[in-house]
């Protein structure tokens, strides 16, 4: 059973009464006792007797020891008891005999064992390892092993990172987190897409959940990678993304999910990843969505409004004249809009138009072609490149864009 905010201090294994195992553990709550019946003094007496005497063998684990153990290699822990260590030659690697409910399995190495004392976390669990140096940084990893608990030494777990490289940390660097709360609406991924109306059942010590769909179906042992929270910003969803207030909208993103913390997970189009913790950076795009900076008129308002951003429930954040903002405008208030050329920052000037061949001022009204004198000596205006874009905001025929705007003239 584990402790309320799973971060009791556990001792080890103190006595063995009537054939059983006694483990006290100081947990926040109150003190409890795990048991464990030894069933190997009978079932495991025919494995012992080809064993020789622990007391003569070097080996992290001892007779007796309460364990977990991967027999087959291939990450499926079960609970077991070390019923014996086998004898060894000089330099071969320590073997133990493990008895798991009713099977034994003989030849097990010492990283196919991991400690279980009671609280620990056991192997494949998904626990959050805080760097000892710095506490600011905190990351989930998983649970490889729980190390052998010597006599005044302090427990040690094996953990992969994020980055897939192992450590050995402090058994106090590690512990459960639940970022979802009990009862919280959440979308669950399955083969790829995400169903609606599931609810957070339970909380599970491994640090996962059990969630209750619609149907009443539950499921357990889901991840947290694997649950997004309902409301806001919906997983497979298009966003821009601004990373300083002055940035402009980038659009070639997409939210992953949004965690218990309210962090949302993005990725772009080349597959980086952010983790974004505030939803002020996201803007919500699609068709018929205005997009950062955007010239707007809203019903009941004289002054030019700008669109800030685009909040997950399809409202608007406004800017009017430069200087007044108002969120959550409804969509159904927008009536006329100008869209930029791309999405900016409000605030940011937005770039300027280029100028054309056929209108080198770019002013608009009547169009102002560039003409041979502008194309300068040896060069004619190409009348066929009217709708070919200047450089900047006008046209510099007799530099920058005479090979857009001209051509050579025909020698006579």
């Amino acid at each position: 059973t584990m402790g309320a905010d799973q971060g009791f201090v556990c001792t080890e294994p103190t006595s063995k009464v009537g054939g059983k195992v006694t483990v006290e553990t100081a947990c926040p709550a109150a003190q409890q006792q795990f048991k464990m019946p030894f069933s190997a003094q009978v079932q495991g007496s025919a494995m012992q007797s080809n064993a020789q005497s622990v007391s003569s063998i070097s080996g992290d684990f001892a007779v007796n020891d309460v364990v977990m153990v991967d027999h087959s290699g291939s990450g499926q822990w079960v609970s077991g008891v070390v019923q014996a260590v086998n004898p060894v030659t000089a330099g071969a690697p320590v073997t133990y005999q493990v008895l798991a409910g009713t099977l034994p399995y003989n030849y097990i190495s010492e990283s196919q064992l991991s400690n279980a004392v009671a609280g620990s976390f056991q192997p494949t669990w998904t626990v959050q390892y805080t760097d000892p140096n710095d506490a600011t940084k905190k990351e989930a990893v998983t649970v490889l092993r729980r190390n052998p608990v010597a006599d005044g030494v302090p427990g040690t777990y094996e953990i992969k990172l994020a980055d897939g490289t192992t450590k050995t940390v402090a058994a106090a660097s590690v512990r459960i987190v639940h970022s979802f709360a009990a009862g919280k609406t959440v979308l669950v991924e399955l083969h790829g897409a995400w169903i609606s109306g599931a609810k957070i059942q339970l909380l599970e010590p491994s640090g996962s959940y059990t969630v209750k769909y619609s149907d009443n179906s539950e499921q357990e042992n889901v991840p947290a990678a694997q649950l997004s929270l309902a409301d806001g910003f919906q997983p497979k969803q298009a966003v821009y993304y601004q990373g300083a207030s002055t940035d402009p909208w980038d659009p070639k993103w997409t939210v992953v999910r949004k965690g218990g913390d309210l962090h949302y997970e993005i990725v772009n189009h080349e597959g980086v990843s952010k983790t974004v913790t505030d939803s002020k950076q996201l803007s919500m795009q699609g068709v018929g969505i205005f997009s950062p900076g955007s010239v707007v008129s809203v019903t009941g308002v004289t002054s030019q409004a700008t669109v800030t951003r685009c909040f997950s429930d399809g409202s608007y954040g406004m800017m009017y004249n430069g200087n007044t903002q108002e969120n959550l405008v409804a969509a159904s208030k927008i009536t006329t809009a100008t869209p930029p050329a791309s999405p900016v920052a409000v605030g940011a000037v937005a770039p300027a138009a280029k100028a054309t061949c056929g209108d080198k001022d770019g002013a608009g009204g009547a169009a102002s072609p560039v003409t041979d004198a502008d194309c300068g000596a040896g060069f004619v205006y190409d009348s066929t490149k009217s709708t070919a874009q200047c450089a900047a905001a006008t046209c510099v025929a007799s530099v920058a864009d005479r090979s857009t705007c001209c051509v050579a003239k025909a020698s006579r």
